[in-house]
């Protein structure tokens, strides 16, 4: 199988996103946030026209050619006075000074989706982690960057703890683009990951 770049993976999760949101929200309107709610806090995937871009966001530039810039992330609006953004290209992070354009954000695409380069690397070792741990109960829950170095790793018990009351809970690991995925198991776990329980404590005399 073919490795897609990080450009060719993000904008094919993005079409897949739009075609669900066309199934499920093909009346949203593109002023109104609201419209493309999930119903479960989040939103599907749409263009936000009611939002100016901020730093991170995934933008689609509305007037310029296509190129590496029409759809990258979002650093900052440099000079208002002359509509001039910078945009970093999804491969590479390059940085790019664009002028005279709108650019529109893309809202709701996953986090995990649009990690790139060695954040991606570290997440799909993740995963490869809980592969390799193989314990039924302990389920890959999520995943986010806190800080240099750090990451969080989210435990959730395998089909919701079977009707019982079940408390996913977060396991804080170091990483570099070198940590290997025997490295990002044994830290796991060292924070629970196959022996923490997911029952709530019990109060006092209960």
């Amino acid at each position: 199988m073919t490795q897609l770049s990080d450009r060719e993976r993000i904008l094919t999760t993005l079409v897949d996103r739009l075609s669900t949101t066309m199934l499920l929200r093909p009346n949203g309107r593109v002023h109104d946030a609201d419209s493309f709610s999930d119903g479960y806090g989040g939103h599907y995937v749409h263009f936000a026209y009611y939002r100016k871009p901020v730093k991170g966001d995934l933008v689609i530039g509305k007037t310029g050619r296509i190129d590496q810039w029409k759809v990258g992330f979002y650093e900052e609006h440099k000079d208002p006075s002359m509509g001039l953004h910078v945009i970093r290209d999804i491969n590479t992070g390059q940085p790019c000074d664009y002028g005279n354009e709108e650019f529109v954000p893309i809202v709701g695409m996953d986090p995990t989706a649009l990690l790139v380069r060695d954040e991606r690397r570290v997440y799909e070792k993740v995963l490869e982690a809980f592969a390799e741990g193989d314990e039924y109960l302990y389920r890959f829950g999520g995943f986010r960057f806190d800080g240099e170095g750090r990451a969080v790793v989210r435990v959730r018990e395998s089909h919701g703890g079977f009707g019982r009351e079940s408390v996913p809970f977060e396991i804080v690991i170091g990483w570099t683009p070198e940590a290997t995925v025997e490295e990002i198991l044994a830290a796991m776990r060292a924070g629970g990951y196959g022996t923490k329980s997911f029952r709530p404590e019990q109060a006092p005399g209960a």
